[in-house]
């Protein structure tokens, strides 16, 4: 497998994660509205995996350019 395709395929775990903890957090606020500690640690971990996607995306973006 070639380096740039396993970047990309991290990219999508990544940005797959982000959503799922998006859709956790929705229901998490439905369930517990008053509970800030347990929101704000969901939306950080949704932010956090969101820009680890980023960092991966761009990485597959150098290492497609190199290839190229």
């Amino acid at each position: 497998m070639k380096k740039s395709t396993s970047w990309l395929i991290t990219a999508l775990l990544f940005t797959v994660c982000s959503l799922l903890q998006g859709v956790g957090a929705v229901r998490y606020v439905a369930r517990l509205p008053d509970d800030s500690v347990g929101i704000g640690l969901y939306v950080v971990n949704v932010v956090l995996f969101a820009v680890v996607a980023v960092g991966f995306y761009t990485g597959w973006m150098k290492e497609k350019r190199k290839e190229a």
